[in-house]
């Protein structure tokens, strides 16, 4: 990372939907959710997985 800065981050392809927060300690904290963006994901993916969510509860 820029400037000697280090992810706090974590994403696993095996955890679709989750991701670690690695603390100051190296312990690391799961957390999971309904969807998780990768840093790469784009403008176009956010907003499609927001349609898609919102039709689900329209019907």
């Amino acid at each position: 990372m820029a400037n000697g800065s280090t992810s706090i981050v974590d994403f696993e392809p095996s955890r679709e939907n989750g991701l670690q927060i690695i603390c100051s300690n190296s312990s690391k904290k799961q957390f999971k959710f309904d969807h998780v963006f990768r840093p790469g994901s784009d403008q176009e993916a956010v907003e499609f997985e927001e349609t898609r969510l919102e039709m689900s509860f329209a019907q």
